[in-house]
């Protein structure tokens, strides 16, 4: 202690405590006179001697409790000293021990090793349970074990039941200092019930020693008691039997660690690994993958073998036969290609996962890293592009073609030399490579540095061939599913005239039948769509409901000749509809990339457009005739419900559930209705969604008002079956209009990245504002000419006005959310602009024609030429296209303003979300090497905090 009574500097004799002397003491006497609390005087005091202050504290009259003590000694942490200065004066003050102060000095004794002077505090008067479980965590803490085992006797002799932690730290001391016997002895007397920290502990002894046999045993036995094992755990055991090279136990714990729901980490596999040769490394993984598959258990086999790149690649090989294999798993294979100077295959595996999933920044980087390393500068410059036309380039991407035009440069002045293996001269420049996925194999093919490229890429080859099979089969069953509901769409309009005929409806009673339809799509929709995003059910399940429950919908349409009641089932088969899209469209976002998204958009919406083909090349002619007794609009209805449940049972059968691409910072909250109003309010935070909802207010108008279009040619003279040909001409030439729009909104985007796909919208736009006037306006010419006036029109508007659905709004409003909101943001999107169109667009047609333009359909069995009537359709059509599309071309030029903001918000989102994951990913990483360390101490630490622990009976 120190010697408050003589100066130090001067080494002159002083009255004790009666003033300051030095700037320290002085700054705590001033603290304490200027009216500070206790604790601000005591963390002033320091490293100076608290005895002093004790005497000036009492000569003042200065109340002092043992909680302002405690409090002061949790701040010092480890400075033992002014800790140990402050546990010793509390006996001059006449302060009572208790649990709490007694571990907050014995906390800052641990980490120097200080376990001596704790030893000393095992007499110290207000000890408890609490406080001798601490003073034993910080004898074992000096790595002794005896004295936590003399603690925990004399807890006996002082009448303090040990607890589990008690033992627990006892136990741990004893495998610290390999003593087994002991820690096997304290486990098998211990009178209370053990856990998982107590068996980590022995098993942990027993592999220190080598016992491998022992904690093997030690690890049925625990299974046995039904006690819950731990990663760690079972990690140790994995560590003892691999050290014996016994390859089989090692292969069983393992198992073990699936049986008990426990994911097995890297150094799991490593483990395992480490005690087995190749051979035997194949069997035990392909044992396990027979049994189970599991892909995170596979992604680390493939990890683990990475330093042998040819093994990796045979794993990844396989899980892909077994189409099991993620991002993660080619990632994890092309590195290991990568770092084994195996350039070509790496690219090859890049070229397969932007095929097969959305190739990430990840493969990216792994892939233009194996182009730096082989020197390889051209396909370095293509993956630049490619990681620049999403504007995620980053100075690791520059470095990466920087370093490998370096690498050229040094060793020779011409880049065209530089060829491992006499390949041609790269004598292009770097703009005529076009991207990875247009030359793809070709670049692999002929650029290769290795000695059996060939027998690997044809290896690759087969299992490419087999895996192809999975994305048609999904992309299949999507076409299915949106020509079943194009059909559907068709069918209402088809079969207008003899629902007339038939029935006495008037064309106000069918368009509010079709306005309600619409509304409950456009109200249900997003409620799919959360439920799809929220993986409250699978997508694929929610297909396969949707199909099957509006195929049995449409049926009962067949029976049913009240307005009230079909209106009734119409609003069903609209929330069955709901279903279908907005879920479709999140599944191709998924399994798409940004390059190629436009045109699958524009493959499934050819699909949806030949199914409003079908619908209306057969159900209008046969509506007005009779089928076996039935009337023909009937049996229209029976055969498109017949057919949605087929639909629905193939999705069943042959449909799987892709995988989620998730930005990381997703958290599920099912049933949190605020959360997602919230989230449609940050949708309308993005002037991009904004301005795509207003216009498709307006945009929609004009195609639902289409609708009538087969009834204004049959009240134009046109026959039934011509009519039809029409409506089917239309929708087939949009179905191919619509690959034509995605395949010019990808060469756009492509071109320009910020504002191609608005200008595709404004050309589709504005070619659809002259059509509609020849068509409507016009009086077509006499005979049978009429018939291929309307069929050259309609086959124009069906090729260039049907760009901006799959063209430009689907694949922007992927861009602009993150990946797990997609399905959400486009079922709102849809939900907000259709109900709209709906109400404007059938309701509008219907008024204007018959209460503003005098349409009045004449009585007769079959359509015959009324010019007024179809005058006065072709008015109220006309008007309800010109100025929606009008305002419709206004609002995407607005997306050349909003639209690049978006994006750069999204990347910077994407930025800021890398770095916290990066830095999540070394605190975890830290977290987890402290706990794997010390997980006895901090286990103890814990449970000594606690105020009520269990009391047991010891025997």
């Amino acid at each position: 202690m120190i010697d408050t009574t003589v100066d130090c500097k001067n080494k002159v004799p002083r009255e004790p405590w009666n003033y300051p002397s030095s700037p320290l003491e002085f700054r705590a006497m001033s603290a304490a006179l200027k009216g500070a609390d206790i604790v601000t005087w005591l963390a002033c005091l320091g490293a100076a001697s608290a005895n002093g202050f004790f005497r000036s504290w009492s000569a003042r009259q200065v109340r002092i409790s043992t909680f302002q003590i405690t409090e002061t000694m949790k701040d010092l942490k480890w400075r033992w000293r002014e800790a140990w200065h402050l546990q010793d004066s509390m006996g001059r003050l006449s302060l009572q021990h208790d649990s709490v102060s007694i571990t907050a000095s014995l906390a800052t004794l641990r980490r120097p090793g200080r376990w001596q002077l704790a030893w000393k505090m095992r007499h110290v008067s207000g000890a408890n349970r609490i406080s001798a479980n601490a003073l034993m965590s910080t004898c074992m803490a000096g790595g002794d074990w005896k004295p936590a085992l003399a603690m925990m006797s004399g807890m006996v002799m002082n009448r303090i039941e040990p607890d589990g932690t008690s033992f627990n730290t006892v136990i741990g001391a004893s495998a610290k200092s390999d003593e087994w016997q002991a820690a096997i002895h304290l486990l098998g007397h211990m009178g209370v019930e053990s856990d998982v920290i107590s068996h980590s502990a022995a098993i942990s002894a027993c592999a220190a020693d080598g016992l491998w046999q022992l904690a093997f045993h030690l690890k049925q036995s625990i299974r046995a008691m039904a006690v819950k094992l731990n990663t760690i755990a079972l990690n140790t055991c994995l560590d003892c039997c691999g050290k014996a090279r016994n390859w089989e136990w090692t292969l069983d714990a393992l198992k073990s660690m699936k049986t008990l729901t426990i994911e097995p980490t890297q150094e799991s596999l490593s483990i395992l690994l480490s005690a087995t040769n190749a051979k035997a490394w194949t069997l035990a993984v392909d044992d396990i993958a027979q049994s189970e598959p599991d892909l995170h258990l596979l992604n680390c086999a493939i990890h683990s073998v990475a330093a042998c790149w040819r093994l990796a690649y045979d794993k990844l090989v396989w899980m892909t036969r077994q189409r099991l294999s993620d991002k993660t798993s080619f990632s994890t294979a092309m590195t290991a290609c990568e770092k084994a100077g195996e350039w070509t295959t790496s690219l090859a595996l890049f070229n397969s996962v932007c095929y097969l999933h959305t190739s990430d920044h990840i493969s990216l980087s792994t892939a233009m890293s194996a182009a730096e390393s082989a020197a390889q500068w051209q396909p370095a410059l293509v993956l630049l592009r490619e990681v620049a036309q999403r504007e995620e380039a980053d100075e690791v991407h520059f470095g990466a073609v920087i370093g490998a035009c370096h690498q050229v440069m040094k060793a020779s002045q011409e880049p065209a030399a530089v060829s491992a293996n006499g390949v041609a001269s790269y004598g292009s420049p770097p703009d005529a490579f076009t991207g990875v996925a247009e030359r793809g194999d070709k670049t692999v093919t002929r650029q290769h540095s290795g000695v059996s490229h060939a027998s690997i890429m044809s290896v690759f080859t087969e299992t490419m061939a087999e895996i192809k099979e999975a994305g048609p089969v999904l992309l299949a069953s999507l076409c299915l599913v949106s020509a079943l509901e194009g059909a559907d769409m068709a069918l209402l309009p088809a079969v207008f005239y003899a629902l007339q005929r038939d029935l006495g409806l008037h064309l106000n009673d069918l368009a509010t039948m079709t306005l309600i339809q619409g509304v409950t799509t456009a109200a249900v929709a997003p409620l799919w769509g959360i439920i799809a995003d929220r993986g409250i059910m699978k997508r694929k399940n929610i297909i396969v409901m949707g199909c099957v429950l509006q195929g049995l919908v449409t049926m009962l349409l067949s029976v049913i000749d009240q307005m009230v009641g079909m209106t009734l089932l119409r609003a069903l088969n609209g929330a069955m509809l709901a279903s279908l899209r907005p879920v479709a469209n999140g599944v191709i976002a998924d399994v798409t990339s940004e390059q190629r998204r436009g045109k699958v958009f524009g493959v499934v919406q050819f699909c949806t457009n030949a199914g409003l083909m079908a619908g209306g090349l057969i159900g209008t002619p046969l509506s007005t005739k009779t089928v076996l007794g039935w009337q023909g609009w009937r049996v229209s209805f029976i055969g498109i419900g017949l057919l949605s449940v087929l639909v629905g049972v193939f999705a069943a059968c042959t449909m799987t559930e892709p995988p989620r691409e998730t930005s990381g910072a997703h958290a599920k909250e099912r049933g949190a209705l605020r959360q997602e109003l919230k989230k449609l309010l940050s949708y309308f935070r993005m002037p991009t969604f904004c301005a795509l909802i207003f216009q498709g207010w307006f945009g929609g108008i004009p195609w639902n008002a289409m609708s009538y279009s087969t009834l204004f040619y049959q009240v134009g003279g046109i026959t039934d079956a011509k009519a039809a040909v029409l409506a089917a001409a239309g929708q087939a030439s949009g179905a191919f209009g619509g690959i034509l729009g995605g395949l010019i909104g990808d060469r756009l985007a492509r071109w320009c990245p910020l504002h191609g796909r608005p200008f595709t919208a404004q050309i589709s736009v504005m070619a659809g504002i002259p059509v509609a006037y020849l068509t409507f306006m016009v009086d077509p010419p006499e005979g049978e000419v009429a018939f291929f006036y309307y069929f050259a029109l309609v086959t124009f508007l069906g090729l260039t006005a049907t760009w901006c659905g799959v063209g430009v709004n689907l694949p922007i409003l992927t861009e602009i959310v993150r990946p797990e909101g997609r399905a959400t943001i486009m079922a709102w999107e849809s939900a907000l602009e259709s109900t709209f169109a709906a109400i404007l667009g059938n309701a509008m047609v219907g008024f204007l024609a018959e209460n503003v333009f005098g349409y009045k359909l004449e009585e007769s069995d079959h359509a015959t030429s009324d010019p007024e009537s179809r005058r006065a359709l072709g008015k109220a059509l006309t008007f309800t296209c010109f100025m929606p599309w009008i305002i419709c071309w206004t609002a995407y030029s607005l997306l050349h303003f909003t639209y690049p903001r978006d994006l750069k918000r999204v990347k910077d989102e994407k930025m800021k979300e890398k770095k916290e994951a990066r830095q999540q990913r070394k605190i975890e990483k830290a977290e987890e090497e402290a706990s794997g360390k010390d997980i006895l101490f901090l286990h103890s630490c814990h449970s000594s905090s606690q105020s009520l622990p269990c009391a047991v009976t010891h025997s």
